[in-house]
Formats: structure tokens, C-alpha cells, sequence
């Protein structure tokens, strides 16, 4: 499954909308609205996308309610998106799934395992935020291999790094920024980069939030369309 303030995964399109309550959540799906015309002819590899459920979850900052009893199923194979105005919770569903926060209730299953308890080293998710979050000082080389060298990621050779940072890098067109510091991006290319960050590991989820909202229109409306072949590919 893929998901972000806009989730996706592939198959059929799907939307949950909660435009009424300021306390409701919202997604978009994979967070893009948008296709990147990058991904037209790009052949990644099939990666097995878990299910993701969220059973009466609720959330709460101090006396305001972020989430309160939402409940949601992104599907394996599906391509699913709720939307909400800003400040609904989209982001912090993201985030509960991730397990970058916590102090909630209710449960949120990955597949058919309750990921209530889990650390977020202990989930097998990836996730490009909204705001880049990327290193300063780090190339746009070492942002994106930063996954693939830490105390958790598989076991690969250097040439096999070089090689999934490479394709990746060449699929989100991005391939001749590679030394370059995220200072010297625009915010389209920020994004890219943040997106192949995501994209070079292989999780039972990504979550990306809103990874397209700073895009230009032209790129916003090429990417509607790359999305779901994306998604189809990624299964």
C-alpha cells in the first residue's frame, strides 16, 4: 500500500473525504496530485505492498482533537486517497502509521499485524515528507543512499547502492543533480529527491506526504497520470 497525504498503491482509485470536521482526518494518496513525467517509462521493480487498516483511532494535542474515531482500509493493490483542509490530521495519520508519534488510541494494523507497539525502527515503512526534511549537508547523493547504509538496511555492496541510487535517481530525472546540496535545488527537485529517498528501500509502505504541493502546474498535471502507473508497478 502506499500512502501519504495522498495514499496510493495500485488497482482501482478510491477516495474518503472529511471536509466538514476541523478534527477529522484526510489523506490525498501517495500525496501527489500530480504525475511525474519521469515515471513513463521507468521500470521499477514489483515490491509487495502490505494492507493498511486504521481501526477508531483517535488523537489529541493538549485539548485539541487531531483524530477522533477514524477508521480506514488502504487495500493491497488499491490506489486510495482521502482529502481534508489543512490541519484536519492527514499528516498525523501519516505519522501514527509510521510511528514517528504515538499517545493514541485505538489500532493500526500493517497486513494482519497490530503495529501499536512497534518503534519506528521496527516498521518496515518509508516516508517522504511534505517539507523535504532533507540533510543540509549532505549531497543529494547521500540523502538518497542514507536509507540503504544504516544500522537496519540490508546487506548490499557498494556497487549495488551505486546501482539502486543510480536508477532511481535516473527514473525521477534527478540523475545529473547527484552532487549538488539541497541548497542549490528548486523546490520540484527537493521533492524528487525526497521521493527517491523513499523509493530506494524496499518497505511494506510509503507514506508520502503531499510529496507534489510545491510542484508547478505543468509538473502537477503530468504527474496525475504517472502516479497510478507508479503505483501499478509498485503493486
Amino acid at each position: 500500500c502506499l500512502v501519504a497525504s495522498f495514499f496510493i498503491s495500485a488497482g482501482c482509485l478510491r477516495f474518503l473525504g472529511f471536509l466538514g470536521s476541523p478534527g477529522v482526518v484526510g489523506f490525498s494518496a501517495f500525496v501527489w496530485l500530480s504525475s511525474f513525467s519521469w515515471f513513463e517509462t521507468t521500470q521499477l521493480k514489483l515490491i509487495k505492498m502490505a494492507e493498511i487498516s486504521f481501526k477508531n483511532v483517535s488523537k489529541a494535542y493538549g485539548l485539541t482533537k487531531a483524530l477522533e474515531n477514524v477508521s480506514f482500509t488502504c487495500k493491497e493493490g488499491e490506489f486510495f486517497s482521502i482529502f481534508a483542509p489543512s490541519g484536519a490530521g492527514k499528516t498525523t495519520c501519516l505519522e501514527l502509521i509510521a510511528g514517528i508519534k504515538g499517545d493514541y488510541s485505538g489500532n493500526i494494523f500493517l497486513g494482519d499485524q497490530n503495529i501499536n507497539s512497534l518503534s519506528v525502527q521496527d516498521r518496515n515503512i518509508s516516508m517522504a515528507f511534505e517539507n523535504y526534511s532533507l540533510y543540509p549537508h549532505f549531497t543529494v547523493f547521500e540523502n538518497i543512499v542514507f536509507p540503504l547504509k544504516s544500522p537496519r538496511a540490508k546487506s548490499r555492496s557498494d556497487q549495488e547502492i551505486l546501482e539502486i541510487v543510480t536508477k532511481n535517481a535516473t527514473d525521477l530525472g534527478i540523475s545529473h543533480l547527484l552532487d549538488r546540496n539541497p541548497s542549490q535545488l528548486s523546490g520540484g527537485q527537493k521533492q524528487r529527491v525526497s521521493l527517491a529517498r523513499a523509493l530506494v528501500r524496499e518497505p511494506q509502505a510509503f507514506l508520502l506526504d503531499e510529496p507534489i504541493a510545491h510542484l508547478d502546474a505543468k509538473l502537477r498535471t503530468v504527474a496525475r497520470a504517472n502516479l497510478k502507473e507508479i503505483a501499478q508497478r509498485l503493486g
